[in-house]
């Protein structure tokens, strides 16, 4: 097997974790609440001190998170003239805060922590080491080029955090249509059909696909999506109840 870890570690020394535990900078967490939570428990776990929180200027309002008072982004480049390491601790959508998000890179270090949804494992440079040969196997399952540099690049942003590697995996909707030259499926899994959305979509841009299964674990979606099945004749269309 080739060695993975190489093809991964190619840009980088050590997981997120570590970089922040050797920096020089201060750290300052960017927003608050549950995923601020989460990230905060990681840094205990690793001893990383963090020094301040803040948020965006026009959101802060006099509160305080974890019994600090939460500065703004300005009251925090007057407090650390000398400079911090900008942790993430929220997602968004909207095309305005994730532009407000990649301008900070021109000042900052900037990381935006991949930490669990469920579960208590954490995606670090431990993690991959003991799951190596598993992801390199899954890698390979791709056909195309373009998929198994996504995945290797989704892997790179979950161990650095490092924004860079989310900008190379983002493609619009017409893109990932055009990738996939729709033309030549005849089968299609859907790994979370929700209520039939993206099985209708496909439908449409594929002219040739004869058999879909559709997979939706949770048992409302599954019953919305089990009656947009039954509106299907021309394609043999399988909804399961599972994940």
């Amino acid at each position: 097997m080739i060695n993975y870890k190489n093809i991964i570690f190619d840009e980088f020394d050590s997981d997120l974790w570590h970089t922040l535990k050797n920096s020089k900078l201060p750290i300052l967490v960017y927003g608050m609440g549950n995923g601020a939570d989460k990230i905060i428990s990681v840094f205990e776990k690793y001893q990383i001190t963090y020094s301040d929180v803040f948020a965006s200027d026009d959101f802060v309002r006099g509160h305080s998170y974890k019994g600090k008072r939460v500065l703004s982004y300005s009251e925090a480049c007057d407090k650390y003239p000398l400079g911090f390491d900008v942790v993430v601790s929220f997602g968004s959508k909207l095309p305005d805060v994730i532009e407000r998000i990649y301008s900070l890179e021109k000042s900052h270090n900037v990381y935006s922590p991949d930490v669990e949804v469920c579960g208590y494992e954490l995606f670090n440079e431990e993690y991959f080491n003991l799951h190596e040969k598993e992801l390199y196997l899954a890698r390979e399952c791709f056909e195309d080029e373009i998929s198994k540099s996504v995945f290797d690049d989704i892997i790179r942003y979950k161990l650095t955090g490092k924004l860079k590697y989310l900008k190379t995996t983002a493609f619009s909707e017409d893109e990932c249509d055009e990738i996939l030259n729709c033309n030549s499926y005849t089968s299609y899994l859907d790994l979370g059909a929700y209520n039939g959305d993206t099985v209708k979509k496909y439908l449409s841009l594929c002219p040739n696909l004869k058999r879909i299964s559709a997979f939706e674990p949770d048992k409302r979606n599954f019953k919305k999506l089990v009656a947009f099945c039954e509106q299907i004749n021309d394609v043999e269309i399988s909804p399961l109840n599972c994940a």
